[in-house]
């Protein structure tokens, strides 16, 4: 074998052993960690726009975001133990240990299914207090914990609310009847009549205390 020939062959391991170099790098940045998961609320509502924050000790935490149905992906995670937590205005934070292995990348992942507790803005009533109208046709029960359970000509349903003076936002976040009457988006206002909280008013239909 000539001096040229010699280089050239030289000059072909040292190419290859680049490309193998680049190969592991690429499938090593293919095996790392990921985790996926769902985030909703209390009754099963898929959460928008959650910010999911994964924390590992001695490392800048990553974040994403839920998509539309609620969902997130979190990838390229170096091996290790994990906090994964969710984060939603007008919800409580809420998060899950997890140790997560890049050597199982590649496997099948039961997705983390987080749920976020509603935290309604405003005050609550210190008790479990019953409304009802005249007829009987429209019932609301608003509890201490700030959510109400409600009972209509149409159906029923339940929810969080707060009060902010003599007025309290009631957002129904589960309806059994007609799906379109009530969504996340359009809260209900009723006007309390005084300050004792003994009758309302909800859509011009008067609630007297039980």
């Amino acid at each position: 074998m000539n001096r040229w020939m010699t280089r050239i062959v030289l000059l072909g391991l040292v190419v290859a052993g680049v490309g193998v170099g680049a190969y592991v790098a690429d499938a090593e940045a293919q095996t790392m960690a990921r985790v996926r998961g769902e985030v909703s609320d209390e009754w099963g509502n898929p959460i928008e726009g959650a910010q999911i924050i994964g924390r590992r000790e001695g490392a800048d935490p990553r974040t994403t975001n839920t998509n539309d149905d609620g969902r997130f992906n979190l990838t390229n995670l170096p091996s290790g133990d994990y906090v994964i937590e969710a984060h939603a205005a007008g919800y409580t934070p809420t998060g899950v240990a997890i140790y997560l292995d890049q050597r199982d990348a590649r496997q099948p992942q039961r997705p983390l299914e987080l749920e976020l507790v509603a935290a309604p803005p405003g005050s609550r009533l210190r008790d479990d207090v019953e409304f009802e109208s005249a007829d009987g046709r429209l019932k609301l029960e608003l509890k201490g914990d700030g959510k109400f359970e409600f009972e209509d000509a149409d159906g029923e349903g339940e929810g969080t609310y707060g009060i902010v003076e003599l007025e309290a936002q009631l957002t129904v976040r589960d309806y059994d009847g007609d799906d379109d009457k009530y969504s996340l988006d359009a809260p209900i206002v009723i006007t309390f009549a005084n300050n004792l909280f003994r009758a309302l008013t909800w859509d011009g239909v008067e609630l007297s205390q039980k």
